[in-house]
């Protein structure tokens, strides 16, 4: 399988969010950029809206043979906002 470019990435991880109907901000470079200040980065900044209740949801767009119930459910235990 040939290696993904970061606009492959990018249009993935979008349709996902767009799919999940999570809200999202693209920031950072990529938007600096797309913006018209063009930067070199390899990152891409997105800055999400999600509940605790939307972690499953968006792990599931992101298949892994790695990824497992178990850890699901720790990503879901760890909140950098308290409600």
């Amino acid at each position: 399988m040939p290696l993904l470019t970061q606009s492959d990435v990018l249009r993935h991880t979008i349709a996902a969010l767009e799919r999940t109907e999570i809200p999202y901000l693209v920031c950072g470079s990529v938007a600096a950029g797309a913006l018209g200040e063009p930067r070199m980065t390899l990152d891409i900044d997105i800055a999400l809206s999600l509940a605790l209740s939307d972690v499953e949801r968006l792990c599931a767009e992101f298949p892994s043979p790695e990824r497992s119930e178990e850890h699901t459910s720790e990503l879901q235990s760890h909140s950098f906002i308290s409600y």
